[in-house]
């Protein structure tokens, strides 16, 4: 049988009531995650790439328009590849991995849980306040990229590293 990436959900709303779950995962062992993106009418949307696994798998889901978000929450092994620019006011990035190819990502709030980020763009990744927990987190700046961030918290428990940088 196949292998299937998980699909793209939008979601358009005045009024949110629905409490069940949505779902947009990969087949169980390959395919990337979907992604759901949930925009009330009257602020920005919420992104959600969630493919349920408990580590990043070798298939991405690309992230290609320039979006403002409310929430963008990276959770469940996906491995995402941003090339465009993000604004978000809350980045949540759990067991996962996102690459920064050509865009930029600019949160308020980072949050980063056993997860990594792979930089490839100067001035990639610039955030107000970052929040490193829980478990292994890895930052790699590759081409003489830079991680920006204003606040700085590592949190008891939570390992920061840094891959050696490279000009490849």
């Amino acid at each position: 049988g196949g292998q299937g990436g998980g699909g793209r959900i939008a979601i358009y709303y005045t009024t949110n009531t629905y409490t069940g779950s949505i779902n947009a995962m990969g087949i169980t062992g390959k395919g990337g995650a979907g992604s759901i993106y949930l925009k009330p009418s009257s602020t920005n949307a919420d992104l959600i790439i969630n493919n349920s696994k408990s580590s990043p798998i070798a298939y991405s889901t690309p992230i290609s328009t320039s979006l403002t978000l409310n929430t963008l929450n990276i959770t469940g092994g996906s491995y995402a590849i941003l090339s465009a620019g993000l604004t978000v006011t809350t980045f949540n990035l759990t067991q996962s991995q996102l690459d920064i190819t050509t865009g930029s990502i600019s949160p308020t709030n980072a949050y980063l849980v056993s997860a990594t980020i792979d930089n490839n763009v100067s001035y990639g990744f610039n955030a107000t306040n970052l929040e490193i927990s829980l478990g292994t987190n890895t930052l790699s700046s590759l081409r003489n990229s830079t991680f920006n961030a204003s606040n700085v918290t590592v949190k008891a428990g939570a390992i920061a590293t840094h891959k050696t940088n490279s000009n490849a």
